[in-house]
């Protein structure tokens, strides 16, 4: 029975998307059935996301049926166990508007120099309350990876709610391209073991800003205005809908929208 559901679900999915490309056909809505347990629901959400490139391309009736899946998932939750949080966890959409340009910069990839890779929340126990999100990132014919990174603590507010500090942001785990190694190695390096360790240094780097220091005023003041950007952005408080063993379901009470994440694998 599941999947005869589902299949009709998947029916009206598919429908949203010519409907998209019809003029005459803009009002058209989609109604899937309701899933009878968590995991047909979750299979629905995954359905919905998976064209939607995280969220990056979706257009409004796919973000219609990815919402329509998300609250019937998030109506079968009725509480939420936090032992269930700590661990890494994969994105898989985001409505969020300003995190949405991040993903979309893959739909047009062969346009931007820098395409984004993957992003991750990554939980401690609440005892620690420490929270990291990180996003992969490469830089055509400069970087083949790096990692962008802003770390926060969190504590638990409400049932549903955690609170977030943000701490520090950086950038580090940089794998120079090919191209790169060759220009700067005889160009700017001397040759041999001083061209290599440079490189490798290079490769290890870490730079982190801290949001509260003794940094000198004007650098403080820069730090301090980054982490009123963030809290205005990224929203200080973050709203928990959905979580079990793979999925997890946020919310930002900043400038609003979704973000769905799946447990990445160790």
């Amino acid at each position: 029975m599941i999947v005869q559901r589902f299949n009709l679900c998947t029916e009206r999915f598919q429908a949203a998307g010519a409907a998209g490309r019809s003029q005459g056909r803009r009002n058209h809505r989609i109604y899937c059935f309701q899933a009878i347990d968590k995991q047909a629901a979750k299979q629905n959400l995954r359905f919905a996301i998976g064209p939607t490139q995280r969220g990056g391309s979706a257009t409004r009736q796919q973000r219609g049926v990815v919402l329509e899946a998300q609250v019937e998932l998030e109506g079968l939750s009725k509480s939420l166990d936090y032992d269930l949080l700590p661990g890494k966890w994969k994105l898989v959409y985001t409505s969020a508007p300003d995190v949405a340009p991040l993903v979309a910069s893959n739909v047009f990839s062969s346009l931007l120099p820098v395409k984004v890779g993957d992003i991750y929340q990554e939980f401690s126990t609440v005892e620690l309350g420490q929270v990291k999100n990180i996003i992969t990132f490469e830089f055509a014919g400069l970087l083949d990876s790096g990692t962008a990174e802003v770390r926060a603590s969190y504590a638990v507010r409400s049932p549903r709610r955690i609170r977030l500090q943000f701490d520090e942001a950086g950038v580090r785990d940089f794998r120079i391209s090919d191209q790169a190694e060759a220009f700067l190695a005889p160009a700017l390096l001397p040759r041999g073991w001083v061209s290599h360790q440079a490189l490798l240094a290079l490769r290890e780097a870490e730079v982190f800003i801290p949001f509260r220091s003794g940094l000198p005023r004007l650098f403080n003041s820069a730090s301090n205005n980054l982490e009123r950007n963030l809290e205005r952005n990224f929203g200080s408080e973050y709203l928990l809908t959905y979580l079990d063993e793979d999925t997890l379901i946020g919310s930002q009470t900043g400038t609003g929208g979704t973000f769905i994440f799946g447990r990445a694998s160790v």
